[in-house]
């Protein structure tokens, strides 16, 4: 594999950064032993990758130069939000919730009453054991 000047500095500056992800760093350095003339075993064990993944990148590299390194996943294409479905999300977030009590509680579960010592979710402050010591 031979690479130009350009793509050899491109490829030897990605390969030594420590900012870009990790799989881009490893795709560049995996290039450059190809161009190198490094065997597939030797960039196994240095990369400790496999074959099928040695021969994938270097015929993406082969295809699309150094943009065949880049693995974007752009996903699902965005939908069309036609002015009917607009309308429906809208009146859907408008409306007033059922529950208006400002928490959502099941109808099965008892209301809550705050324990006996003034302190919601913590033991009373003073307590004959806790003052025990003190005396």
């Amino acid at each position: 594999m031979v690479l130009t000047d350009s793509q050899q500095d491109e490829l030897n500056r990605i390969g030594q950064s420590r900012s870009l992800p990790a799989g881009y760093v490893f795709r560049a350095r995996l290039i450059l032993m190809l161009a190198d003339g490094a065997s597939f075993s030797k960039i196994q064990r240095s990369l400790k990758t496999t074959a099928p993944t040695i021969i994938r990148w270097k015929q993406r590299f082969l295809a699309a130069g150094l943009d065949g390194l880049d693995t974007s996943h752009p996903g699902q294409p965005a939908s069309v939000l036609t002015a009917k479905l607009r309308a429906r999300i809208l009146s859907a977030t408008r409306r007033k919730p059922k529950n208006t009590t400002g928490m959502a509680r099941s109808p099965c579960m008892p209301r809550w009453k705050p324990p006996p010592g003034g302190r919601p979710g913590k033991p009373p402050l003073a307590t004959p054991a806790r003052t025990s010591w003190l005396f």
